[in-house]
């Protein structure tokens, strides 16, 4: 293959996926620091990136990561705390953060850290590339399995949430 300038270019076999996920959280009061972000304030889930990697039991590594919060003036930092296996941890909006817990360590993969959500007008959204917010982040997923899971916490309290706000997180993977 060669580029629009005649350049030799050499294919390493990488195939590159986004993936992302879509949260819709009820925010029944304010969040204070280390609160989980999730879909249910009694019944909350884990988020699920699902076909990160072409076969079951395979690998990656994601080297960008997006958080878009559709109401504006958001200020607050996310993590992600990231998973080859379904986290058994609290996963309940606007409750305290118990991940990982020592029964999820096994898998634990570690965690993705966005800087403080800004907005230029529209939906507040923050970005992590390779060299911050401990990106890139190498992972292997379980046997069977294509998927990676994680749980939102919140670094800051934050007051000007709004009920039913969606939170979309996308992740950049390079596939092995």
């Amino acid at each position: 293959m060669t580029s629009p300038r005649g350049e030799q270019i050499k294919s390493t076999g990488v195939s590159r996926v986004r993936v992302s996920q879509t949260i819709s959280i009820p925010a029944t009061t304010n969040y204070t620091a280390e609160d989980v972000i999730s879909d249910n304030a009694s019944t909350g889930t884990y988020g699920t990136f699902s076909n990160v990697v072409a076969s079951p039991g395979g690998s990656g590594t994601i080297v960008q990561a997006v958080c878009v919060v559709q109401t504006t003036n958001q200020a607050h930092r996310v993590t992600l705390l990231l998973f080859n296996a379904v986290p058994t941890s609290n996963l309940n909006d606007n409750a305290v953060n118990t991940a990982p817990a020592w029964a999820d360590l096994a898998g634990y993969i570690g965690e993705i850290n966005y800087p403080a959500l800004n907005d230029r007008g529209g939906a507040s959204k923050a970005e992590v590339i390779p060299g911050e917010g401990k990106l890139p982040k190498p992972f292997t997923c379980a046997v069977g399995s294509k998927d990676i899971y994680y749980i939102a916490i919140t670094e800051d309290a934050f007051t000007n949430e709004a009920a039913d706000d969606d939170y979309n997180f996308a992740i950049l993977v390079d596939q092995n």
